[in-house]
């Protein structure tokens, strides 16, 4: 009987080690798996982002960044020049000695940050966003990008579309 013991004390130790080593190998693996898990996670992320950057359907890159003729639509419909023009003048000083392209930003800026419809207007704007199937940005994008030919025109620091830079009077 002396013989079968040190066999079978043989095979438990392999038994063990081997249990071992699977449990350290499904350890292994369960990290892999959240390591894939995070590194998906930041991929969504990243597309998501870059989604966000594409420009909305109202616009078109170009230079400088014009309206589409969903854009064009959306701004007649919703007299987007009316609002501009009421609007522009009190944000010359704002803008005065800036270059175009921080002109654009500020009017990108003001519109998403400042600018506050009235309840019949935002109605207005949400209900043209829902028949264009566009997003709200969508419809901002269109009175910053009229806003933007505006207050260029009142500067004189481009004419609206052109993309040409007027040289100012005073240096």
């Amino acid at each position: 009987m002396e013989n079968w013991i040190v066999p079978i004390v043989l095979v438990a130790i392999a038994a063990v080690t081997a249990a071992g080593k699977m449990i350290y190998w499904m350890g292994e693996v369960n990290a892999d798996r959240k390591g894939i898990n995070e590194f998906m996670k930041e991929i969504r992320d990243d597309i998501k982002k870059i989604l966000r950057r594409l420009p909305a359907p109202t616009t078109k890159s170009s230079s400088p960044i014009q309206l589409t003729e969903l854009g064009r639509s959306i701004s007649d419909e919703l007299n987007t020049r009316d609002w501009v023009d009421r609007i522009a003048p009190s944000l010359t000083e704002r803008v005065k000695g800036k270059r175009p392209f921080e002109i654009q930003n500020f009017c990108f800026d003001y519109v998403k940050d400042e600018f506050e419809p009235d309840a019949a207007q935002l109605l207005r704007l949400q209900e043209s966003a829902y028949e264009n199937a566009i997003d709200l940005d969508g419809v901002l994008d269109v009175f910053a990008i009229e806003l933007r030919d505006r207050l260029l025109e009142l500067t004189g620091a481009s004419t609206p579309n052109s993309g040409e830079v007027a040289t100012p009077a005073h240096p």
